[in-house]
């Protein structure tokens, strides 16, 4: 399923052993892997992984792969069914944030606007949700509630300082 997905397009190559040796690791690995089957056939799967991010000091379950061959209505349950088992696997495992992405071929984001109605946050193809387990504050919540200066973002509201001016790329 998910190599006839990732076969719609040339932009990123693949290769079916690379594909089918990497799931077989996970499987041994016993990572979050979990299938929906219907009829005795399998309709849909998805992989979770347990990752973090370089600007976090806690674990976040991450969506790996989400792959389904079913259309309409049992689409939609195949994404909520498996998505919620993720869920699970996330509170399990203490772990606060779990992160589904879309699809950049999902121009409307239908995918990730199913998780919203199953209580997920949205931002663009990227569904979040918040399991209630705590993680850390970031930094710039801590600053501000200790009177220092809050972040203003990747430097959009600064004049760039006078190192940055005189730096030349060589």
């Amino acid at each position: 399923m998910a190599v006839t997905q990732l076969s719609k397009s040339n932009i990123v190559p693949f290769d079916r052993e690379t594909c089918n040796s990497n799931l077989q690791v996970a499987v041994r690995l016993k990572k979050p892997i979990r299938l929906l089957e219907h009829n005795s056939k399998i309709i849909a799967w998805i992989y979770g992984e347990i990752g973090s991010f370089l600007h976090t000091n806690y674990p976040i379950m991450v969506q790996r792969y989400f792959a389904s061959n079913v259309k309409g209505v049992k689409a939609v349950k195949a994404i909520q069914l498996l998505h919620r088992e993720l869920i699970v696997i996330t509170k399990e495992n203490k772990i606060p944030l779990l992160h589904s992405m879309g699809s950049y071929y999902d121009s409307s984001d239908t995918f990730v606007r199913i998780l919203e109605r199953d209580g997920w946050t949205r931002q663009g193809y990227l569904a979040v949700f918040q399991t209630g387990h705590p993680f850390r504050l970031p930094e710039t919540a801590q600053a501000e509630k200790l009177g220092g200066t809050p972040y203003g973002g990747h430097g959009a509201n600064r004049a760039p300082t006078e190192e940055l001016r005189d730096f030349r790329y060589g």
